[in-house]
């Protein structure tokens, strides 16, 4: 976590979603750096009430509950390596992005210790699958205790999806 907060120190973003936000800890952290922090985790149980900035709804990082292109900050501490489907979630996490908005996210890589069922990547199995989200600028640094933190950039919309937005809003 460490990490994510000295990346964002003395910036300001719009709005923040923390996918797998667990108690919310990185959620409260963030209010001074963001005019509205949202955290969501599936486990509905674990989650704090609001606070002043900051939100908590239940869902599922591969079924986010938002439109598209809401957040520029995009958060993930330790949860892709439990994410049912890393792909649809990834994706997701680009959907609800506005494009050139900010994905930080630091998690396990292949080879730590973790419950059945999860799944960490390798640093190039984590780059594949933003790079194929639609993220760019993607940067992959392995860490001690074979955790890896990642920075990448939400793609701009290319020149096609402009001109057909153009087209369908006449």
């Amino acid at each position: 976590m460490k990490e994510i907060l000295d990346e964002v120190k003395g910036r300001r973003f719009q709005a923040a979603l923390d996918v797998g936000c667990g108690r919310g800890k990185l959620v409260l952290e963030l209010r001074e750096n963001c005019e509205l922090v949202v955290g969501l985790d599936r486990k509905v149980e674990d989650l704090p009430g609001g606070e002043k900035g900051a939100f908590f709804v239940g869902g599922r990082a591969e079924e986010l509950p938002f439109k598209g292109e809401v957040f520029d900050l995009l958060l993930s501490s330790f949860s892709v390596h439990e994410f049912d489907d890393q792909g649809r979630a990834l994706r997701e996490m680009a959907r609800v992005m506005k494009p050139g908005g900010l994905l930080l996210c630091i998690d396990w890589m292949k080879g730590a210790s973790v419950a059945p069922g999860q799944r960490p990547l390798s640093p190039d199995e984590m780059r594949e699958l933003l790079e194929s989200a639609g993220f760019e600028e993607v940067s992959v640094k392995p860490l001690e205790g074979k955790r890896m933190f990642v920075r990448a950039l939400k793609g701009k919309r290319d020149e096609k999806r402009r001109s057909f937005d153009r087209v369908s809003e006449s």
